[in-house]
């Protein structure tokens, strides 16, 4: 793998791998974490403590029967997330983590592992509203874990 520079500093990506979450209603959701720099914004005894920016990118695929009653909803805009009132919580069956760990050099000499894992803990949906490929909107609240430790 090669080394990646942002801001001055060297990563690269060690490990990544796609989570997933099966709910109740038989939605099948793909989940992506992908970290997009690093930053090193201070310094503690045990090592940097940094900002890390990323992006999280889902794939739904929602049953048949549900797409089809889906068809003629109004596609979603980012004011419905407020109205409570049209969200309704769906169980989880299913779930893996997604996850992205990056090796990095630090401006104290020393290679620090760094992984960024993203669980989903809640899920709701509305079905007043689609996305562009006919699924209901979901809204997933997540357990973020971000960890930090000397690489091997």
């Amino acid at each position: 793998m090669s080394w990646n520079k942002c801001f001055g500093k060297l990563y690269r990506v060690k490990e990544s791998s796609p989570g997933y979450v099966i709910l109740e209603d038989g939605t099948f959701i793909v989940i992506r974490v992908v970290i997009g720099f690093i930053e090193e914004v201070g310094e503690t005894p045990t090592g940097p403590d940094l900002r890390v920016a990323h992006r999280v990118f889902l794939y739904v695929e929602a049953p048949e029967r549900l797409k089809a009653e889906m068809r003629y909803k109004p596609l979603s805009t980012g004011e419905i997330i407020r109205r409570k009132e049209i969200w309704e919580v769906i169980g989880i069956k299913d779930r893996k983590a997604a996850y992205e760990e990056c090796v990095f050099k630090a401006s104290d000499g020393k290679t620090y592992r760094l992984r960024l894992e993203f669980e989903p803990s809640i899920v709701a949906r509305t079905l007043q509203y689609r996305d562009a490929n006919y699924n209901p909107v979901y809204y997933i609240r997540w357990n973020v874990n971000q960890s930090l430790s000397l690489a091997e």
